[in-house]
């Protein structure tokens, strides 16, 4: 943004100076518009207008703005004093009466819309046969003595032409010279025109709507500047669409109420850049204006009638491996790799099932002894942690309890003892790991309990705490997490309780994080917890599982129950159990799609159990059902299981009440990969096309689809992943991995995302979850919003932005929901 010009800084001390009484007046406002298409333009609609977006910002507060105006330029709004109004809004009650004067309407502010053509030539030039300092001075001075007491005067800048500038649409380097003029000399003659007419009308309070000067600088910076000129206008003119009016308003908001425009639901008309970051565009009017952008707005019975409080979007997390960067838990054994054991001819000759079908591991999975043969066991940790991940490197301190020959091996530098039964050693990022090795087991004493800590984190982990404070601030600020992979939900082995993780377990990463760290981390956060039971459990465990989240969970928090992930998918255990179960009930003979008929009906008997358990409080449970989104027509025997209904049985779909889509961008990418290899500079635009297409696709064909099947059914409509589909893997080319890696974490990508949300929110659809929120690129995709703690990218950026705008959907919530609170029961 360019430095202020002394005439431009005296404007806005001016317009703050004029704006302080503002925020003791009365917060009712009766306003007078003298405009033109800049201020109001019908052709494009009612949100095609600032009045329409200050009503409605008047009623967010609890206040009412009435209004009135006409539409001509400066000439033909002298020549018609006292003028006839000629304006109807529908958000917009009318401050005129039929058969009432001008002056018994009491209007507080008369607003004049200055025309975008008068800008090249000084204001006391002659423009349309009179100076438009002239015609300025008449109407301002015809409506000063007719405001009600301390009535106010204001000039509304707008913003220029643009066909004078660049023809329409501007290049990037139009839109500048654009933005500059805007900014600059355009700017000046309002602020120059302003000056005079406050000569001339010394005994009126006039001030400035300064459109232009803080369009430009809005326009100018992150994130509007990356807003395409079409987002904005629709012409040369240029006449704005929805997003620029409303832009306009968050402006003249601060010149008549004097303080920051409030929170606001907004349609999805509106840009999704603009809509997401609303809140902090907001606060930088307000900045520009002069105001204190931190005052909160006054509280009203109003915002009662914007979507509930809390975050817009969910997240899924990364599952729990030795590789994995997501790094959740201060003791980072929680993410180790099972025990393996070694033999001298043969790394890994002892795999972790068979060294506890050996009786060589513990119940808890820790080392017992060693298999005839072995010359030691193994456990690996950060494998493979990308060298960007510099938060990672550090002081490390690995302790256990027991006796045995413990040694470190791989990444671990400088090792050095740090007490009887630990090592202190440096770590840094890269390929390869750190291993912990045991010899020489006492069977007596066995070693256990190995824990491995950053330094600075002992003393936290000595209070009790399990999450790393790094992580928590990551995935703060979510509305709901989905613990899918937490769970090790897909071809899970886990049937009875019994099964069940344990927080007693030697590693998180061998069947799963422990359902009370999962109801811990949902409850420290203050997020909805996203639970998928494994697709063999029994209804005991499935009760077992539901009281302990019944007695665990903040009861403020809504647990999302869902019977495993993706049944309908063939790559996973859960598909063909299915299978083998509806043979099993309706015979060899049964339908195709019998699977899923079974599908469903285990579903509905899980989710009844779940209703069961919150009885006594429904409203805390919600009750999921995943779909395939692109097999349109397999939600049917899901939902309906004709036979299981000929069993005398409900449709399934009545044992549920959300809807689960995916919103996965990237469906046929691999046919474009010769392209992208013949000509890598202009992959990226490729792959952009491609994604682009697949986001029409499911706005226009595959989404409604779904929001219909809901809707009939009264189920909300929910995304369980999302985000881009994008696998080396599918066009076997390694080459293509730098491209598709660097394209993923790209500013286009940001773009999708911010576009993606928004279409998902035209569709109908509520809670959206993108997948997933830590990982590192590979050949098997890109899926993590973020690469590796410390990472910051687009696609990021834009998930974050599209959560911290809050939900686009009613949602009663108590007040202090999302703010979380300490682990425990």
């Amino acid at each position: 943004m360019t430095p202020a010009r002394p005439l431009l800084a005296r404007l806005l001390v001016a317009l703050a100076l004029v704006l302080l009484p503002a925020a003791s007046a009365a917060r009712d406002m009766a306003v007078f518009f003298w405009g033109h298409s800049l201020l109001n333009y019908p052709e494009g609609g009612e949100e095609a207008s600032v009045p329409h977006w200050l009503a409605l910002m008047a009623q967010a507060r609890g206040d009412t703005l009435r209004a009135d105006g006409a539409s001509a330029f400066l000439l033909g709004h002298a020549s018609a004093l006292p003028p006839v109004p000629s304006w109807r809004l529908s958000a917009v009650p009318a401050a005129l009466s039929p058969g009432q004067s001008w002056e018994e309407a009491g209007f507080d502010a008369a607003v004049l819309a200055i025309p975008n053509f008068l800008q090249h030539r000084d204001p006391a030039r002659t423009v349309q046969d009179a100076p438009a300092e002239d015609l300025s001075a008449a109407i301002l001075g015809w409506a000063a003595p007719r405001l009600a007491p301390g009535g106010r005067l204001l000039l509304y800048e707008g913003w220029p032409q643009m066909e004078d500038i660049a023809p329409w649409p501007p290049t990037r380097r139009g839109m500048a010279r654009w933005r500059a003029w805007m900014g600059g000399g355009f700017a000046d003659w309002h602020a120059k025109l302003l000056e005079r007419l406050r000569a001339r009308l010394p005994e009126a309070r006039i001030a400035a709507i300064p459109t232009a000067t803080t369009l430009a600088a809005l326009l100018s910076e992150p994130p509007l500047e990356a807003l395409p000129p079409e987002a904005l206008f629709t012409d040369g003119a240029p006449h704005g669409t929805p997003t620029t009016y409303l832009l306009a308003a968050m402006i003249a908001h601060a010149a008549l109420w004097g303080e920051p425009p409030p929170p606001l639901a907004l349609p999805p008309s509106i840009h999704p850049l603009v809509a997401t970051r609303y809140d902090a565009l907001a606060r930088r009017v307000a900045e520009l204006a002069g105001l204190d952008p931190a005052a909160d707005p006054p509280a009203s019975a109003a915002s009662l009638s914007r979507p509930s409080a809390g975050p817009g979007l969910g997240m899924g997390l990364n599952g729990i491996s030795d590789w994995s960067t997501q790094h959740p838990f201060l003791d980072r054994m929680r993410t180790a790799r099972p025990w393996i054991g070694h033999s001298p001819e043969q790394w890994g000759a002892w795999d972790t099932e068979a060294l506890r079908a050996g009786g060589h591991l513990s119940p808890e999975g820790w080392p017992l002894s060693l298999p005839a043969g072995a010359d030691r066991l193994e456990s690996l940790v950060l494998t493979d942690q990308p060298e960007e991940a510099a938060a990672l490197a550090g002081t490390y301190i690995l302790s256990w309890e027991g006796r045995a020959e413990v040694s470190l091996a791989g990444l671990a530098r400088d090792i050095r003892p740090a007490g009887p039964r630990a090592f202190r050693f440096r770590y840094a990022p890269g390929p390869g790991a750190v291993a912990v090795v045991v010899r020489r087991i006492d069977p007596a004493d066995p070693p256990r309990d190995f824990v491995l800590l950053r330094e600075e984190h002992r003393d936290l982990h000595a209070a009790g705490e399990v999450f790393d404070p790094d992580f928590l601030a990551r995935i703060e600020g979510f509305r709901a997490l989905r613990f899918m992979d937490w769970m090790d939900t897909n071809n899970s082995a886990q049937t009875t309780w019994e099964d069940r993780p344990r927080l007693s377990d030697a590693t998180w990463a061998a069947r799963g994080v422990p359902a009370e760290v999962m109801v811990d981390l949902a409850n420290r956060v203050g997020a909805d917890p996203w639970f998928t039971l494994p697709h063999a459990a029994d209804d005991a465990y499935v009760r077992a599982f539901a009281r302990l989240v019944h007695d665990r969970l903040d009861p403020r928090l809504v647990v999302h129950a869902e019977w495993s992930n993706e049944v309908w998918n063939w790559l996973f255990e859960q598909a063909r159990w299915a299978d083998a179960q509806a043979r099993a009930r309706w015979g060899a003979d049964a339908p195709g799609d019998a699977w899923m008929q079974f599908a469903g009906l285990r579903a509905a008997e899980v989710a009844d159990i779940w209703a069961e358990t919150f009885a006594d409080d429904p409203a805390r449970l919600r009750r999921v059902v995943g779909v395939q989104t692109g097999w349109l027509g397999l939600e049917e025997p899901l939902l309906e299981a004709p036979l299981a209904r000929a069993e005398g049985r409900a449709p399934p779909w009545q044992s549920f009440d959300a809807y689960a889509v995916t919103g996965y961008l990237g469906h046929g990418w691999a046919e474009a990969a010769p392209d992208l290899l013949a000509d890598p500079d202009a992959a990226p635009a490729r792959l952009e096309a491609v994604l682009r297409a697949d986001l029409a696709d499911h706005a226009a064909r595959l989404w409604p689809h779904h929001a219909a099947q809901a809707a009939r059914r009264g189920l909300l409509l929910v995304a369980y992943e999302a985000g881009p589909h994008i696998v080396p893997e599918d066009a076997g080319d390694e080459r293509l991995r730098p491209l598709l890696d660097a394209f993923a974490y790209s500013p286009a990508m940001g773009a999708l995302m911010t576009d993606l949300v928004a279409a998902w929110r035209e569709a109908g659809g509520t809670l959206f979850m993108p997948f997933v929120d830590t990982a590192a690129p590979s050949r098997w995709g890109a899926w993590g919003a973020l690469r590796f703690p410390g990472d910051r990218n687009p696609r990021w950026d834009a998930i974050r932005a599209a959560a911290e705008a809050g939900p686009w959907w009613p949602e009663a919530r108590a007040p202090g929901t999302f703010e979380g609170r300490e682990a425990g029961p």
